[in-house]
Order: C-alpha cells, then sequence, then structure tokens
C-alpha cells in the first residue's frame, strides 16, 4: 500500500477557521464600539486637563500676564481657547475679550458629540491662572458629556494651587 504524504489544508478546515473567524468578529464589535466611545471621552476630557496644564505652566512663566482658558459652549461643536489675560484697557480682568486677548495657541475644537457643560457663579466661562499657579475664584465646575452614551467626566481645578483633576 502506498502512502500519500501530501500536506496542507483541505478545504472544509479552510471554511471552519473563516466561519470561527467570523464569529469571532461579530462578537467583539458591540465591545470594541463601546471602547472606542469611552476613549473619544477620555480623549476629550483629557485634553481639556492638558490645556488648563499648559496655561497655568504659561502664567507660572510671567507672573505679570496671567493666562486662562475660555470654554465657547455656544460654538458648534465646542471649543477651548488658551489665552493671554492681558487687555491693555484693565491689566488682567479675569475674563476672556475677543480681539484684546491674544491667543495662546490655537483652539481646539470638541469632537461632534462630545459637549461641554460648564456650572458655577461669576464668570463661568473662564478659568484663568495668576502667576503663582492658582486660579481666579470661583472656579467654574467642567463637565465633558458624551451625547450618544451619556457618559460624563469632570474636570476640576482647585483654585488656592491650581490643581488639575480629571474624574
Amino acid at each position: 500500500m502506498t502512502k500519500n504524504n501530501s500536506s496542507g489544508f483541505t478545504f472544509l478546515e479552510m471554511i471552519v477557521v473563516i466561519a470561527i473567524a467570523s464569529l469571532l468578529a461579530v462578537i467583539a464589535r458591540p465591545s470594541t464600539k463601546s471602547f472606542i466611545e469611552s476613549m473619544r471621552l477620555r480623549t476629550a476630557s483629557n485634553t481639556v486637563k492638558q490645556r488648563l496644564f499648559l496655561a497655568k505652566a504659561r502664567a507660572l512663566g510671567d507672573p505679570v500676564v496671567h493666562c486662562g482658558m475660555y470654554f465657547d459652549t455656544a460654538s458648534k461643536p465646542n471649543k477651548i481657547l488658551v489665552f493671554y489675560d492681558n487687555d491693555s484697557t484693565s491689566l488682567n480682568d479675569y475674563g476672556y475679550s475677543v480681539g484684546k486677548d491674544l491667543l495662546y495657541m490655537p483652539s481646539f475644537s470638541m469632537p461632534p458629540n462630545i459637549k461641554i457643560l460648564i456650572t458655577g457663579s461669576g464668570n463661568n466661562q473662564v478659568i484663568v491662572f495668576r502667576g503663582d499657579g492658582s486660579a481666579k475664584t470661583p472656579v467654574p465646575s467642567i463637565t465633558i458629556k458624551d451625547t450618544l452614551t451619556a457618559r460624563t467626566k469632570t474636570v476640576s481645578v482647585l483654585a488656592s494651587t491650581g490643581k488639575i483633576r480629571v474624574q
């Protein structure tokens, strides 16, 4: 009797492997979608945190010129702007004045499904850091919300020290 020494896969084995791989892909897709949505929210909140750190670092670099962040919640999509608070009419007014305060860096537009919610008293669209790293009070509460999933992240700034945290 002769033995056939051919090696390789049969057509049936290939079909079974493709079917198993397809089944795994179908099962993994919903969890991947949830992961991507969660990463989108995390990225947006970390971008706000990073821009706040840059504003604070710039304020620490020159105590005369304060630096802050303006949250443009009226624009679609929402934007954040880091600016020098150096109005010629009223130095360090702790607010953002279009055309008077210079932008420290280009504005950042949030993804379309990410919304910035600002609560608090005073000029609650702005956080301004002083030369010692502290933030001008009152500091607003910043909530970053994914409108598709209703998940939120809160970015907080401790006014006395300027400590920035994402929860």
